[in-house]
């Protein structure tokens, strides 16, 4: 639901939607008074000269230059500003894919901006300019649901050339606002500006290095300047929060002149969710409600909260979207379906109807973004939870899946706000993250071989809590029966393409029991002749495919961000056999992997696998553990090592050879 939920705080954001066919036809003549009245881009041009490395890059951002100014309205009230937004890119594409990525540029345009300036060109490698055709722009309204866009494709692009675009945008002010520079590519030159009217007083914060400057007086109005050189490009990386590990600043309308209050705070906040929720306007009845569905007969809060819990997710769908209806808890009775906030605003009216004591909580995905306390960030109030201090646990509006207990694991170690009902007081604290030992795999596999030797069977009890049985639940009640048969045979026997099942059985497999700590169980038989090879006189077991395919990381480049895991959980394996009559098991010390990670004195994860032999029985005991989803990235090659032991195990063959 990301930002969605900005228009409860403010109604400075418009509607994205063109009001005219065709964008050139906004633009308006300059104004000197401004400055991006007086920007332009460079009336001779010169190419650049790159590194040997950088010209080995798909493209490489020579310049990204941001203007946020702020303007009294001169027609409109007190309260009336205006905002235009400058963006200058100036780009060099090295070979087909960054011609192919950066050559067609995407302008965002809303029903009520004016389009200022909008121009592009293209420098081919002989200095030849050859600039953007103002047929070649076209108009894309609610572009994959982000909204409505000038859309225009650069000519003449060619390999070693470059791409420089400049457009100008006037809108209604806004009083929040977040800039990403960090991408795939690297920024030789990046450039934020804010320039404001004395009468408005704004906040900065720079994420993951980039500053976040300061205002300096300039007659009558106030600007902050900040340039950064050479931004490193940022890869995508396994475990990794991309969104949450970028460069970028965010700003926000932090006072007014002449007042000391400040503005937009997460008190404010706090009270705004309150209204949206709990105010808004509907004919739902949550007395008359809880009466049809008999919430008020059950005796304890948690029986309650249950009923009420899995009522809603049984019977009412979530529509990530918004639109009339959607969110008015009435509407959603009656039409069985709703989004997040609509159902937050049912489940908070009912709670408020039965008494119960509770917390609303706004965060965001900590792979998207640091939830930090000190600077009021709204793009990061992005998700509800419901919290129950009496209880201690969270329901989840926005999920089908999760029942009265733990958030969404992303949402886990991350701050959020959390919303006192009916007070309206909020503070900023941690999500915190389940126990790695809550979340815990178990397998326990027997394997039995026939007396030809050309099969096995894998007698198999598996179980799963925490997260991971909560997304299993999901596909076991609600997949249909072919792909829930394939689901199964995926836990069963992962990798092995002629396994088949015997029998299965699963335990407390529905998603009203992820309310509870009962795991969820699945049990059953296999026959698979993958797992045993006849090599002569000797058989190879193939035992570390018993567990399945794993992960394996390779990285080709110095690590850049932190690791993030999706959430601290455990393995506890055993694997055992009966050594056939007349032979002897060679092989059983590649058994013994042992890898640890130590941080700050703890072990943060562990993989270790050993053997025993007692009467003839082979048994193998695996334990693997993370008992952390954080990791610093100067930890990553020991982190590696303990992942990518799962891996070596997993290649791990015994061999069976006549006694002699």
């Amino acid at each position: 639901m990301k930002n969605a939920y900005l228009l409860i705080i403010t109604t400075l954001f418009s509607t994205m939607a063109f009001a005219q066919s065709h964008p050139l036809s906004n633009i308006k003549p300059k104004t000197s008074v401004f400055y991006h009245a007086n920007y332009d881009w460079d009336t001779v041009v010169k190419l650049v000269t790159l590194a040997p490395d950088e010209d080995s890059a798909n493209a490489v951002i020579l310049l990204d230059n941001r203007v946020m100014e702020y303007a009294k309205n001169p027609d409109g009230g007190e309260d009336d500003f205006d905002m235009y937004i400058t963006r200058h890119k100036r780009i060099r594409v090295n070979n087909d894919k960054g011609v192919d990525e950066y050559n067609k540029v995407f302008v965002p345009i809303r029903e009520d901006d004016d389009v200022i300036t909008l121009k592009a060109r293209s420098i081919a490698k002989d200095g030849t300019v050859k600039e953007l055709n103002e047929e070649s722009i076209r108009n894309l309204e609610n572009y994959e649901d982000y909204g409505s866009f000038a859309l225009f494709a650069i000519e003449g692009v060619e390999k070693g050339g470059e791409i420089e675009y400049i457009y100008t945008i006037k809108r209604e002010a806004e009083i929040f606002g977040r800039e990403t520079f960090q991408t795939d590519a690297e920024v030789k030159k990046a450039m934020f500006t804010l320039i404001t009217v004395d009468e408005l007083k704004f906040g900065t914060y720079g994420y993951n290095g980039f500053p976040s400057g300061e205002f300096v007086k300039e007659g009558e109005r106030y600007r902050l300047s900040v340039t950064v050189n050479d931004i490193e490009a940022l890869f995508e990386e396994d475990y990794s929060g991309y969104g949450a590990s970028q460069q970028k600043i965010a700003y926000k309308l932090d006072g007014r002149k002449g007042e000391d209050a400040r503005l937009n705070t997460w008190n404010d906040a706090s009270m705004r969710y309150m209204s949206s929720v709990y105010s808004f306007p509907t004919q739902f009845d949550p007395e008359k409600f809880m009466k049809s569905i008999k919430i008020h007969k059950l005796k304890t809060v948690e029986e309650k909260l249950l009923a009420l819990e899995d009522y809603l997710k049984s019977n009412v769908a979530i529509k990530l979207e918004s639109g009339a209806g959607l969110n008015d808890p009435a509407q959603i009775i009656s039409r069985k379906y709703g989004n997040e906030m609509g159902l937050t605003r049912l489940y908070g009216l009912c709670l408020l109807n039965l008494g119960i004591k509770h917390q609303l909580v706004v965060s965001c995905s900590r792979y998207d973004n640091e939830f930090v306390a000190e600077f009021e960030d709204y793009y990061n109030l992005d998700e509800f939870l419901i919290y129950i201090p009496e209880l201690k646990k969270y329901i989840s509006p926005g999920n089908v899946h999760l029942r009265l207990g733990v958030p969404p694991s992303y949402l886990t170690g991350n701050n959020g706000l959390f919303i006192t009902v009916p007070y309206g007081l909020g503070q900023v604290r941690e999500i915190p993250a389940m126990d790695y030992q809550e979340n815990t795999i178990k397998l326990d596999a027997e394997v039995v071989f026939d007396k030809s030797m050309e099969n096995v069977t894998v007698k198999k009890k598996q179980s799963w809590t925490g997260h991971t049985a909560y997304s299993y639940r999901l596909s076991f009640e609600y997949a249909d029966d072919e792909s829930k048969e394939e689901f199964i045979k995926e836990l069963m026997a992962s990798g092995l393409d002629d396994a088949v099942i015997k029998s299965k059985t699963t335990v407390n497999a529905n998603v009203i029991d992820n309310a509870s700590k009962k795991p969820l169980e699945l049990s059953g038989e296999y026959t698979s002749s993958e797992l045993i090879e006849n090599a002569g006189s000797t058989y190879i077991l193939n035992v570390g495919d018993i567990i399945g395919p794993q992960s394996e990381l390779y990285q080709e480049h110095v690590r850049q961000t932190d690791i993030d895991f999706p959430y601290p959980k455990q393995y506890i394996h055993h694997i055992y056999f009966t050594i056939p009559e007349g032979y002897v098991v060679k092989g059983l010390e590649d058994v013994k992997i042992s890898k640890e990670l130590k941080d700050k004195g703890e072990v943060a994860a562990s993989f270790n696998s050993t053997y025993t032999v007692t009467d003839n029985v082979v048994q193998i005991d695996i334990l693997e553990f993370y008992a952390t989803s954080s990791i610093d990235k100067k930890q990553y090659e020991g982190f590696r090592s303990v992942i990518n032991a799962a891996s070596d195990f997993n290649k791990v063959v015994l061999v069976l050879e006549p006694k002699k």
